[in-house]
């Protein structure tokens, strides 16, 4: 039995991260042998018992190089690990479980990630340097890899797709979830995830305001935290708690309730791609490349929202384009599944 070890941004209570995990192991069971998967994890206690596998304490040392070192793969997997915009110095963390899994002469893996912006001169060098060795690499979309030849990688880099993607659709959501949330299931339901960043009080009037031109006797709203419970305590300042999701959710119940949606309004990358894979209109606010990428991908450049341009009318003018260009999921869901698709790469 093959023993793979995950990394990413686990165990943190950050819906579109543990999504990505879920279809990574999902995946991998579906498509290959029995395996044995070890999760490098913020929480492993929870991670342990949510998905049936083993997990350790990401920040303990020890305990990573020892699973990295029992393992036969290491997989760094989705989500945006490789970037330097958030912190200069957190992509490090990212960058040694990659090298440690080289100084053991493990099998490398770079699953679906979303790379960039690296900015900083000695992060550039150890992203080129590093993924250059790499056993396999595949980026989620045609950005990331650009962002990849521009620091110097001449190896062969496969496009893949967020694994999110390809989440199964639901049908719609259960009954009992609408009845304690106090959904009118007669009405039909607008999800928007937003999260703290620049601009917030001018995207939030903006988004209530458009939210305003649909008939309350028809549509109800209801504002989700992807990420708790930074984004609940962030939308508690401008959000009337009638609209509000008051509570933690998790990710079949987040799934759920984008699957029973009529659109969702969201800056939130993976609650857009949920979205996208229950076949679902959405509209994309974008604070981050990785936003606009994926908005690009599925409506094209001709209107795209940001934090700094976001208003009422933007919205409805995106909104009525979208209605009229239904979002295709083939191609997306295709890349996605590539990386699985190389039996011998993950067995």
């Amino acid at each position: 039995m093959k023993k793979i070890v995950i990394s990413g941004y686990y165990g943190f209570d950050n819906i579109g991260d543990e999504l990505v995990l879920q279809e990574i192991i999902r995946q991998i069971r579906q498509l290959h042998a029995p395996v044995e998967l070890t999760i490098l994890s913020a929480d492993p206690e929870t991670t342990e018992k949510k998905y049936q596998v083993k997990a350790v304490n990401r920040w303990s040392l020890l305990q990573v190089l020892k699973a990295v070192a029992g393992s036969d793969i290491l997989i760094s997997g989705g989500g945006s690990l490789l970037q330097d915009t958030t912190s200069k110095n957190g992509i490090l963390y990212y960058l040694g479980i990659i090298f440690s899994g080289q100084i053991f002469s493990k099998k490398v893996m770079i699953l679906s990630q979303g790379i960039g912006p690296v900015s900083h001169k000695r992060n550039r060098n150890l992203v080129r340097r590093l993924l250059s060795k790499v056993d396999y690499l595949s980026v989620r979309d045609k950005e990331s890899m650009t962002c990849l030849k521009e620091m110097g990688i001449k190896r062969e880099i496969v496009l893949s797709a967020d694994p999110v993607f390809l989440l199964e659709k639901k049908e719609s959501g259960t009954e009992a979830l609408w009845q304690e949330l106090e959904i009118d299931p007669d009405k039909k339901l607008i999800i928007i995830a937003l999260r703290q960043w620049d601009h917030d009080p001018e995207v939030v009037a903006a988004v209530e305001t458009f939210s305003r031109t649909f008939s309350e006797e028809d549509y109800q709203v209801r504002y989700a935290a992807m990420h708790h419970p930074q984004d609940l305590d962030f939308l508690k300042e401008y959000v009337e708690p009638k609209k509000l999701i008051n509570r933690k959710i998790n990710e079949e119940e987040m799934v759920s309730l984008i699957a029973g949606s009529e659109i969702v309004i969201g800056m939130r990358l993976h609650a857009l791609i949920i979205a996208a894979s229950q076949e679902k209109d959405f509209l994309a606010i974008s604070y981050d490349p990785k936003v606009t990428v994926l908005d690009k991908e599925c409506y094209g450049d001709e209107i795209l929202i940001t934090t700094a341009n976001c208003n009422a009318g933007l919205l409805q003018r995106k909104y009525e384009k979208i209605k009229k260009q239904p979002v295709s999921l083939s191609e997306s869901k295709q890349r996605a599944s590539l990386p699985f698709a190389y039996s011998d790469t993950i067995v």
